[in-house]
């Protein structure tokens, strides 16, 4: 689940990392509701990342979905803590869409977000705009393990 080389944009490096899920919705990646998954959204475990660059979220290998989200922070509108009850939560809204996290230490996470949001010229913004633009990828389904945890749920 660590980053790999080439996931890696130009110069960027990584200032912190956090044990996290992402929830989503399953539609929006091809999936169905799990059968005792009685919420429409679905956490997705895994790490997230702070780059100088970019906000990350990297699936574990037992998810229904696999890949890499990737948010440049100058895109970032807000990050706000949106925690209820229990439920530690982060919202982050870049390019008009939400992005929900559980994750812990969110006063840290969105300041240092902010902070290496501010350190990024307007020179910087133009080529990571360039790279990300000839990048392919995101999140996408992970048919094999949505199989297996299909299959494996029924025998419960």
């Amino acid at each position: 689940m660590e980053l790999k080389q080439e996931e890696f944009l130009h110069g960027e490096y990584v200032i912190l990392e956090r044990r996290a899920n992402l929830l989503i919705n399953p539609k929006d990646y091809g999936l169905g509701r799990m059968k005792y998954n009685l919420q429409r959204k679905e956490a997705v475990g895994g790490k997230m990342y702070v780059t100088n660059y970019r906000l990350l979220f990297k699936p574990h290998l037992i998810n229904r979905v696999k890949g890499l989200h990737s948010i440049l922070l100058h895109n970032i509108q807000n990050a706000r803590d949106s925690s209820f009850l229990f439920m530690r939560k982060m919202e982050v809204t870049a390019n008009n869409l939400s992005y929900e996290f559980v994750v812990g230490k969110r006063e840290e996470l969105m300041r240092t977000i902010e902070t290496a949001k501010r350190n990024i010229t307007p020179q910087q913004k133009i080529e990571l705009e360039r790279q990300m633009h000839e990048r392919t990828g995101g999140l996408d389904k992970f048919d094999t393990m949505d199989k297996a945890i299909k299959i494996f749920f029924n025998l419960i």
